[in-house]
């Protein structure tokens, strides 16, 4: 004679396997949505990367820049210099 309970009734059988069903979508969901999110984020983190080497890139422009400015003023005094000398050697 089986104990009664362990044993299922048919309606209690069905029930549990809806539950489990009804879980196994859910936990599919969860799984879609994980892939998605891991996957907006591979992008996101690639986006960062490209981001960050841009800005680099640019920062080492400025800074060329800033160097050529300066060189250029310097030697805009110095020309300057040099034709003051040269008006006041003519004198």
């Amino acid at each position: 004679m089986l104990d009664r309970s362990f044993t299922r009734s048919p309606g209690q059988s069905q029930a549990a396997t809806q539950q489990a069903r009804a879980l196994q979508e859910d936990l599919f969901k969860v799984q879609y949505e994980l892939d998605d999110l891991q996957h907006k984020y591979g992008g996101l983190e690639k986006s960062y990367h490209e981001l960050k080497d841009k800005n680099r890139e640019l920062s080492e422009k400025v800074l060329r820049q800033t160097d050529y400015d300066i060189i250029k003023d310097e030697r805009n005094r110095l020309r300057e210099d040099v034709h003051r000398f040269e008006v006041e050697n003519k004198r």
